[in-house]
């Protein structure tokens, strides 16, 4: 017989939100948060993200503020600690009216379709992610796979974990 306390949630930082829900682990105790973990502090008048152009948005940005989401060896799933970058990538969206293209990559270590499928699955996953878990209106993200076809680390094993990523756009 299992006890009950196999079935709770961890909730690490303790601020009332489960970790698997939380979008901002490590608040301090007893910090007062919104049901997904965050308080009021992740601003979004601070964000910027480059265009299609290389172009950054909105005007008068003079960096990008959202890197890219970075992914496991041959995974499609988002790791919590990329959590927050969804959380502060939704409000983006949300606050300016341009659609946002996803594009997803792989590192040079499968097979060159496997690669391509994988890419386009970690961008699909992220739209999911943003449209059923943040209220992103899904016509306004457009996705693409690349593969490993834009691969920049071929040699160092080690730096190929920045190769496994979705990397996000505003489309104007």
């Amino acid at each position: 017989m299992l006890s009950s306390g196999a079935f709770a949630w961890q909730d690490s930082d303790a601020d009332g939100v489960p970790d698997l829900k939380d979008a901002c682990a490590g608040t301090p105790k007893g910090f007062v948060v919104y049901a997904n973990g965050c308080d009021n502090e992740v601003a979004v008048e601070n964000l910027c993200i480059a265009d299609l152009n290389g172009n950054l948005y909105p005007q008068g940005c003079q960096q990008v503020t959202i890197d890219s989401l970075y992914y496991a060896l041959n995974s499609d799933e988002v790791s919590y600690d990329q959590v927050e970058k969804l959380l502060r990538l939704s409000r983006f969206i949300q606050q300016y009216q341009h659609n946002i293209y996803l594009v997803g990559y792989a590192d040079i270590s499968g097979e060159t379709n496997y690669n391509a499928q994988l890419s386009l699955a970690r961008a699909h996953n992220i739209k999911q992610l943003l449209v059923e878990d943040y209220g992103v209106v899904a016509s306004r993200i457009e996705v693409q796979g690349r593969g490993s076809q834009d691969a920049k680390y071929l040699k160092d094993s080690e730096m190929r974990a920045y190769d496994r990523r979705v990397d996000f756009f505003i489309n104007k």
